[in-house]
């Protein structure tokens, strides 16, 4: 018979996964077509036009060295794409974003704020210090970080303990600023105190902070990994080209993200539905 499911294969008439009833050995995973394999450890296990990437056969994309995009163009999800910053030329102190100058955002955060899309919001974890390694502050709680412990690929960063594509591969952020979740803002310490020019189009991106509940909204963390922007914790081990900078204790409300996340398909139970 055939299935008209994807990814389901007929055995004895029903429609079950290739891997129902596969046990592989520790370390193996178990193959589209229900065999086990070992992890790939160099090029030369990965078929013709695919290389290892953290134990697993993927497609050559722009991410890898030798296969880097051509002058005026930029890598965006593996794929190279004309870059609309490539003939644009900045003033000093300002960064090109989606081709147009921009002025790093948050330059003027007060300490019990943080940044998010460029504008100043009051923090819940401004009083709040976390001391255990692999933890930040939420929503006025210390949590662990679910970057903790992730390492990523070249050109992807660790976003809710998923590798994602970074943001900040190819974003150059004039000195002081650095790069966060694809914008420049600048870090702790390095602010001046005013309150002007700080949104991303040189607007007041400042908002006075309100005593209104505890639901300030706040921003992901960006390309170096972690939960929490100026939080304590590690974060992820990307290899990102923005710098993870000083960040003190903060916070900000977890993005309704649901990260589909694929475990080791060995010993799957059988739920399969009659073949046709």
């Amino acid at each position: 018979g055939e299935c008209l499911v994807e990814g389901l294969v007929c055995r004895g008439g029903w429609c079950v996964d290739p891997c129902c009833g596969t046990d592989c050995l520790p370390g193996q995973e178990c193959t589209a077509d229900g065999t086990c394999r070992d992890p790939c450890q160099d090029v030369g296990q990965c078929p013709e036009g695919e290389s290892c990437r953290m134990g697993v056969c993927v497609t050559l994309d722009c991410y890898f060295p030798d296969h880097a995009c051509p002058d005026e163009q930029r890598c965006r999800e593996g794929l190279c794409q004309a870059d609309p910053c490539a003939a644009v030329s900045c003033p000093p102190g300002q960064y090109c974003l989606d081709g147009a100058c921009r002025q790093p955002a948050c330059g003027s955060c007060r300490d019990d704020e943080i940044c998010f899309q460029g504008d100043c919001l009051r923090s819940l974890c401004a009083s709040v210090t976390c001391l255990a390694p692999g933890t930040g502050c939420l929503d006025n709680e210390c949590r662990p970080d679910p970057c903790q412990g992730v390492y990523c690929a070249e050109g992807f960063a660790c976003q809710q303990g998923e590798c994602l594509p970074d943001a900040c591969r190819e974003l150059a952020c004039p000195p002081p600023s650095e790069c966060r979740d694809g914008i420049c803002v600048v870090p702790p310490g390095q602010r001046d105190g005013g309150r002007e020019d700080a949104g991303p189009d040189g607007r007041d991106g400042g908002l006075e902070p309100t005593d209104g509940g505890d639901g300030g909204t706040t921003g992901d963390d960006g390309a170096d990994g972690g939960i929490w922007p100026d939080g304590d914790g590690a974060g992820g081990c990307g290899c990102a080209s923005g710098s993870a900078g000083t960040r003190p204790a903060s916070m900000f409300l977890l993005l309704l993200l649901l990260l589909r996340r694929r475990g080791n398909r060995s010993g799957k139970r059988c739920v399969g539905r009659e073949g046709r």
